[in-house]
């Protein structure tokens, strides 16, 4: 009889215990969902270690930019960028086409020529109407013209590679460079790539960089096409690849286990080759040489240069001196920076955003009175 009662009482504790790691269980089950649930309403998206890298469905390169001989990058024509968008037919923002022609035009109107160039903010991301954006409405003055140079994705080489090849063709009376602070540090000096454009695009999906990640490749490895790019970056920022897992398909469906997977497969990636990578200095020189060879190289064809700067999203949320912060990025050459921007003028609070309609009219607004008093210089 005793041993029948201490054989129950087991079984009863094991039952309680069951129950109690049922209930733990439930409750893990809830607030990780409840985790997942928050997580998507942040913002944040399933199978990808950051949403830049989300696309919907499958992943279909948008041929919608291409490279020229000089390794400057063009938008095609036909390409859809910006709602009410104009493309010339050298690839660039904007009606007026870059022919000396256009050019005898404009002046014979008594107006100046702006070179503009930058990335996305100067192309005129994200306005819901591309009149709206600050090229656009500088373009409008009646003391000059806009020949608008942006291109998203781009940096200080680039920049320097346009005023090379269009200011001894087009001859300018000014150079305005855009600098954004958000993105425009180069971690090493790349080499430009014939005919390779700086991203390939995804339809309904992200940019990938035609550049490896300096702390995944060594320093100026390149894909030569969209099928490289994306190999590469759908195997360690995606779970979406042809090539995933049982495993990886598995946890795809979850925001917390794809980001937490995907980081530690980018560590370990790094950890194994980290050795043959490039390790930046605290300050890189990069931006600066580029924005000086700009300089040098406007200097010695006698044409007037400027440079201003579009702070991030992030520093005008911290309120930072962005004097102070990049001042090695411009060193002695003369820069400006709006002081009036707030977290409102923008359509988002990461480095990859950008300007709004309200932000596209402020930066104009600060950049049309530094255009003429250069112009009459």
């Amino acid at each position: 009889m005793k041993k029948k009662t201490n054989s129950e009482a087991r079984n009863q504790r094991r039952k309680e215990k069951r129950k109690v790691w049922r209930w733990r269980l439930v409750i893990f089950l809830a607030f990780f969902l409840l985790a997942e649930i928050v997580l998507f309403i942040m913002g944040h998206r399933p199978g990808v270690m950051e949403n830049h890298y989300y696309q919907y469905g499958a992943a279909q390169y948008d041929s919608v930019l291409y490279a020229d001989e000089m390794g400057i990058t063009h938008h095609r024509p036909e390409g859809q960028f910006y709602p009410n968008q104009s493309v010339n037919k050298e690839g660039f923002m904007g009606k007026i086409e870059f022919t000396q022609e256009a050019m005898d035009s404009i002046r014979k109107l008594g107006k100046k020529i702006v070179l503009l160039v930058g990335d996305s903010y100067t192309s005129g991301c994200c306005v819901d109407d591309h009149e709206k954006a600050f090229a656009s409405l500088l373009a409008e003055s009646d003391e000059y013209t806009v020949l608008n140079f942006g291109v998203g994705g781009t940096d200080p080489l680039h920049y320097e590679l346009v005023v090379k090849k269009y200011l001894p063709l087009l001859k300018p009376d000014l150079v305005a460079v855009v600098a954004y602070l958000g993105n425009d540090e180069m971690s090493y000096d790349r080499t430009p790539k014939p005919f390779v454009p700086v991203c390939y695009p995804i339809k309904n999906g992200p940019w990938l960089s035609s550049e490896a990640p300096i702390y995944m490749a060594e320093e100026n490895t390149y894909y030569k096409n969209f099928e490289e790019a994306k190999e590469f970056y759908y195997s360690y920022y995606s779970l979406r690849s042809e090539e995933s897992s049982f495993f990886e398909k598995l946890i795809r469906p979850s925001i917390i286990f794809s980001k937490l997977y995907l980081y530690a497969k980018v560590r370990m990636h790094h950890h194994n080759v980290h050795e043959q990578l490039f390790s930046p200095p605290e300050n890189p020189p990069y931006s600066y040489n580029h924005l000086k060879e700009i300089m040098n190289f406007c200097q010695a064809n006698g044409t007037e240069v400027m440079y201003t700067a579009i702070p991030s999203p992030k520093n005008v949320e911290n309120n930072e001196d962005v004097y102070k912060k990049y001042d090695y990025f411009f060193n002695e050459i003369p820069w400006e920076s709006p002081n009036d921007l707030t977290i409102e003028d923008y359509d988002g609070r990461e480095d990859g955003n950008h300007f709004n309609n309200a932000g596209h009219l402020k930066f104009k607004e600060f950049m049309h009175p530094l255009i003429l008093q250069r112009l009459e210089q």
